[in-house]
């Protein structure tokens, strides 16, 4: 891994630690300079971050990792980046750990802003103290992920405590008037992370997510981050949609459960 995408992994490394920290819920719990989270069933918070980023980690810390998880009846399990101590995923495999999950994350350079692209889309930013705004944000969350699936209380209060995460800006956007998408830009250090871009199913292929990536970027920009980043499944929506933007890959994270 070459030495400017490696700083990017590890800065993004503490950035994961550190948004499991604010929005995870109150079950985390520290594990040397990693955190543990297994929030409210329903919440994607339910998993372990941050090990073996800064050297090798004994043995017994994926024993601890295993005992935190399977105490509150949940499978354990953890994402590793690109560029983790190998022999930290080693333990992991000794202890019955086991891949099961992939992401990519893309990077972008900031150097000039975008712009707006269609007068049809209009922005918000969602103001924590707005009911509405908050209401707004979790039915476009959770429907635009789940448009199937009537969302749980896990996934509602996950919603609305990313909403009012001091670091991070919400946005609803608006096609014609009638609420159509969401998605935030979090900002950590000299980096801006773009999350949760997820689209309501009757308004998809309406160029809403690009749109939407390109007001990210100009935020960041505006606030003066050297580059943003974005997660996606390999050859997802997002993926596809971030790569016309001029994103490309910087490095992947790998999942792993017993």
């Amino acid at each position: 891994m070459l030495g400017a995408k490696k700083k990017i992994a590890q800065r993004d490394a503490r950035r994961l630690v550190r948004v499991l920290q604010e929005v995870g819920g109150p079950s985390g719990q520290a594990l040397a300079k990693g955190w543990l989270v297994a929030d409210t069933l329903g919440s994607w918070a339910d998993y372990a971050v941050g090990l073996g980023m800064h050297g090798p980690e004994p043995d017994v810390r994926v024993q601890e990792l295993v005992d935190y998880y399977v105490s509150r009846g949940r499978v354990p399990r953890i994402q590793v980046p690109e560029g983790a101590d190998p022999n930290w995923v080693h333990s992991l495999s000794s202890a019955g750990f086991r891949f099961y999950d992939r992401e990519k994350v893309l990077m972008r350079p900031l150097r000039e802003p975008l712009g707006m692209r269609s007068n049809r889309i209009s922005f918000t930013r969602v103001d924590p103290k707005n009911s509405e705004h908050l209401e707004q944000w979790v039915q476009a969350q959770c429907h635009g992920f789940n448009p199937h699936e009537t969302p749980s209380q896990g996934a509602i209060a996950i919603a609305r405590r990313v909403a009012c995460s001091p670091r991070a800006v919400c946005l609803l956007v608006f096609w014609e008037g009638a609420l159509a998408a969401s998605g935030g830009v979090e900002f950590y250090e000299q980096s801006s992370v773009l999350f949760g871009g997820a689209t309501l199913p009757e308004f998809r292929k309406q160029g809403l997510q690009g749109a939407l990536i390109n007001r990210r970027l100009d935020m960041a920009l505006e606030r003066g981050a050297a580059y943003a980043l974005i997660g996606s499944e390999p050859g997802g929506g997002t993926e596809r949609n971030a790569r016309r933007a001029g994103f490309e890959l910087n490095h992947q994270v790998f999942g792993y459960k017993r």
